[in-house]
Order: structure tokens, then C-alpha cells, then sequence
């Protein structure tokens, strides 16, 4: 006799994890239960087709916020072109505007230098000396070659004393900037600067302290020593008589150059400084003793 139930597997029912023990187990099946059938699942839709239809939907709307947008980039097409010339002068105005740099006016007229104003920089003395030293050199060869312009007196001058001659005429100029120094960074920079590293004022405030102790150092101290006690102060009066006011030309062309020259030495690297000055000391002694026709060197 054949039985209602169909055979099935005995399971562990007492395990406690085994929560799927609370059901009927899953090899227990009745002869007259129904039979599910499987139900065929649908293919997906294709992902590029539904790509298309997206676009196809988004395309209009893509197309009005276009249309709307094209007025705007008109607009801007003009600014757009003006962009480069702006970086252009943004980049001009940034080179003419670096620490302790002032730039004189608007991009491109402009003049600018390294700070050599400030009398707590006393490195920066370094630069002046160098700087005086070489006008000094060019002065003696002008002076050595070109008598007839220069005269007699300078040429007496620098045969008579020699380096004496060179080191007197180098620190009077050397003095003369630690004074404007002082002048320019405690008055001139924060009245009429604006508190701002400025070249011109400087260089300008260096030629009226070199103007003010030409006239002094003659009238306070020249002028005052007899003829015959001091050697210096005697080719000194005789070089001020041929000279007259064409000394303080000349000295003043003196303090602008090396003012200028200095600045430039800042800017340079040390190796090209300490090169450029021994340079220059090397050539002292030869130019000293060229002679021309004014010469009183045997």
C-alpha cells in the first residue's frame, strides 16, 4: 500500500542556533501540494538604449539653457580678451614693487634700487666703499689721460700724495653717505617717504650733505690753516682757485654715481662684489703712477 506522505530526511531540530528549525523542514513536502512553477524573469532593458532616451529627454533642455546662457558669454567675451594685458600689467606692477624696493611713478616709468639708506645696515657700507672706490679709479684715469680737461691741481694732487691722496678722497665721500644716512632714515624717509625706501630722495640728500660739507670743510678749515703749515691744505687752496664752483659739480656727479653703483653691488651676488672690489684695488697703484705732462713724478 502506498503511503500519502513521500519520504523525507530526518534533521536536528534541537540545536538552538538553528532558527529555519521553527518551520516545517525543507525536505518535507505533500504528494498533493501544488506545484510552483518558476517564474521567467524579463530580459533588462539595454544600458546604451536607455543613454539615448535620457538624452533624447535631456536635449531640449540643454538646448533653452544654451540659448539663455549665449547673451551672457557675449558679454564676457570682451572681458575675456582684456585678461592677458591685465596679467600683464598685474606681472609689471609686482617686479617694480619688491621688498625693500620703491618704484617712482606708474609701470614702465620707473626707478628702483635696493635699500642702501638705513644707517643700522652697516654692511651695506661694504657696497658704498666699493662703489666710491671704483669712481675714485675712474676719476684718476680721466684725470691722468685727460690733463688738459682736469688741470694741473689733481695732478699734483695724486702724484704729490699718492694712495694718501686716494684714501682721503674715498672716506671724505664714505663720510659723506654715513651722514646722509642718518639724515635721510631718521628725517627725510618718514616726513616725506612715507616710512618707504625711496633712491631719488636718497641719492638727492647725499648730494646736498656732500654740497654742505664741501663748503663747510673749505671755509670752516682750508681757509683757516696758514699757507706753508699743511701740505694737503695747500694744494687743496690752489685746487679750489682753479676750480671754483666746477668742484662741486664734480663732486656731486661723484656722490650720484656711487650711489647708483652701490645699489647695483647689493643687488649681486658676494663672489661678484669681492672680485669687483679687489679688481679695482689691483688697479690703484698702476693708474696711480701713469704720468702726462703736468707729472712732477721723476
Amino acid at each position: 500500500m502506498q503511503s500519502d506522505v513521500l519520504p523525507f530526511t530526518m534533521y536536528d531540530s534541537m540545536n538552538y542556533s538553528s532558527v529555519n528549525d521553527f518551520g516545517p523542514p525543507s525536505g518535507f513536502a505533500h504528494r498533493d501540494a501544488p506545484v510552483v512553477q518558476s517564474r521567467q524573469e524579463e530580459p533588462p532593458i539595454q544600458q546604451p538604449q536607455m543613454q539615448m532616451q535620457m538624452q533624447q529627454q535631456q536635449q531640449p533642455q540643454m538646448q533653452q539653457q544654451m540659448q539663455q546662457q549665449q547673451p551672457q558669454m557675449q558679454q564676457q567675451q570682451p572681458q575675456m580678451q582684456q585678461q592677458p594685458q591685465e596679467g600683464n600689467d598685474e606681472l609689471i606692477r609686482q617686479i617694480y614693487t619688491k621688498n625693500d624696493e620703491i618704484s617712482l611713478g606708474e609701470a614702465p616709468m620707473k626707478i628702483k634700487g635696493p635699500d642702501i639708506g638705513n644707517y643700522a645696515q652697516v654692511s651695506d657700507l661694504l657696497y658704498i666703499g666699493i662703489a666710491v672706490l671704483f669712481v675714485e679709479v675712474v676719476v684718476i684715469f680721466m684725470v691722468r689721460f685727460l690733463p688738459d680737461i682736469f688741470g694741473q691741481s689733481l695732478n699734483r694732487w695724486y702724484d704729490l700724495f699718492s694712495l694718501n691722496a686716494v684714501i682721503a678722497d674715498v672716506l671724505i665721500i664714505v663720510l659723506g653717505f654715513v651722514i646722509a644716512r642718518y639724515i635721510y632714515t631718521l628725517v627725510v624717509k618718514p616726513k616725506y617717504g612715507k616710512g618707504k625706501w625711496s633712491p631719488l630722495m636718497f641719492t638727492g640728500v647725499t648730494v646736498v650733505t656732500q654740497l654742505l660739507h664741501d663748503l663747510g670743510f673749505y671755509y670752516g678749515v682750508i681757509q683757516q690753516v696758514p699757507q706753508g703749515q699743511n701740505m694737503m691744505m695747500d694744494v687743496f687752496k690752489d685746487y679750489a682757485a682753479a676750480g671754483g664752483a666746477k668742484i662741486l659739480f664734480g663732486d656731486s656727479v661723484m656722490m650720484i654715481f656711487s650711489s647708483l653703483i652701490a645699489m647695483l653691488l647689493k643687488s649681486q651676488p658676494t663672489h661678484v662684489v669681492a672680485s669687483f672690489g679687489l679688481l679695482i684695488t689691483y688697479a690703484i697703484p698702476y693708474i696711480l703712477f701713469t704720468k702726462n705732462k703736468y707729472s712732477v713724478l721723476k
